[in-house]
């Protein structure tokens, strides 16, 4: 019984919040009505926002997306208001962004650009940026990344800002290519960005298989083992494209023989993705392991000694034909 009056006492409490939202919709949208016929009101709104309560704010963002496309991204007034705001309105600012250019899927117009980055000289915050993405030069989107990489991470189910940004590189019309993007992710400077956040960035971009297909990985990896010193992600994203493109697997066989020509042992990390690279590669990684010189073979059987006796059998295959050196087959 005591519930049951509870529920009672709450009803006309619960009813009274939805007429006041309702209440402000109705007084919002007459404004609105009027700001659409004199768009110099919009500066009105900025200070009514400002002073507004957070339920206010939530009805004004809920209503937006309407008043934005009668007044359209070619106002003056309303491109004044972007790159002059007050820090205090700046979620109303990036919320108008968002919607003028449909979430960051449509190329922005050049005055939009023009506003927003003249907000982003005052205030520094990457996320002004982020929906015009698609208006900015290729040089301007790489010197973002670090910035957007260290984003902080939102809180589950919302996605990480990055992989937002990545959805918006790689699908939409870009100043970067899909694989441009992710070898620019592989080789940020660790000094700018940790690397769990450059981790973040990188899978951000591998959880889009319909972006990131075979083709595609074989461009990144292929400019990635070019590079004079291997990104620590490397063998992560060799791994990864492994798994998930076997028919890669005679591609990334030829990496790791470029990499022993590099000394890859010298890197521990790589060295550590060298090995589980091997191991989940076998039987394809014996031609490139008997490659390795005598001590780092030793090495990695000490590592991983059940590939010891099918790397023998192979060897001894092998050997016949000279294709294995004496001093690998001794360590065998």
């Amino acid at each position: 019984g005591e519930t049951n009056q509870a529920n009672a006492n709450a009803q006309p409490h619960v009813r009274t919040l939805t007429l006041h939202e309702e209440e402000i919709q109705r007084r919002l949208l007459l404004f609105f009505a009027l700001c659409t016929k004199k768009h110099t009101l919009l500066k009105t709104l900025i200070d009514i926002y400002i002073q507004a309560s957070a339920e206010v704010r939530r009805v004004i963002h809920k209503q937006m997306p309407g008043l934005l496309k009668a007044i359209g991204s070619t106002s003056p007034v309303l491109m004044e208001i972007i790159s002059t705001s007050p820090e205090e309105a700046m979620k109303f600012v990036l919320h108008t962004l968002k919607v003028l250019t449909e979430g960051g899927t449509l190329k922005p117009p050049p005055n939009l650009v023009v506003a927003a980055k003249s907000l982003y000289s005052r205030f520094s915050d990457v996320q002004i940026l982020i929906p015009i993405i698609p208006g900015l030069s290729k040089d301007e989107v790489l010197t973002l990344l670090p910035k957007v990489a260290n984003l902080p991470s939102a809180p589950p189910p919302a996605h990480p800002i990055i992989r937002v940004v990545v959805q918006r590189i790689a699908q939409g019309p870009a100043p970067l290519t899909p694989s441009e993007l992710l070898v620019a992710l592989h080789i940020l400077d660790t000094k700018d960005v940790s690397l769990a956040k450059q981790l973040e960035a990188v899978k951000a971009c591998l959880d889009l298989p319909a972006i990131y297909k075979q083709e595609v990985m074989a461009v990144v990896l292929q400019q990635l083992i070019g590079l004079a010193h291997i990104p620590p992600l490397f063998m992560r994203t060799v791994i990864v494209t492994m798994q998930r493109f076997p028919k890669l697997m005679g591609f990334i066989m030829s990496a790791l023989s470029r990499l022993i020509t590099k000394s890859v042992w010298n890197d521990k990390n790589l060295w550590e993705g060298f090995i589980k690279c091997a191991q989940l590669a076998k039987p394809h990684s014996f031609p490139v392991l008997v490659q390795l010189p005598p001590p780092q073979l030793e090495n990695l059987l000490q590592k991983s000694p059940d590939l010891k006796e099918p790397l023998a059998k192979f060897a001894r295959e092998k050997g016949s034909a000279h294709l294995v050196s004496r001093a690998i087959m001794k360590v065998l």
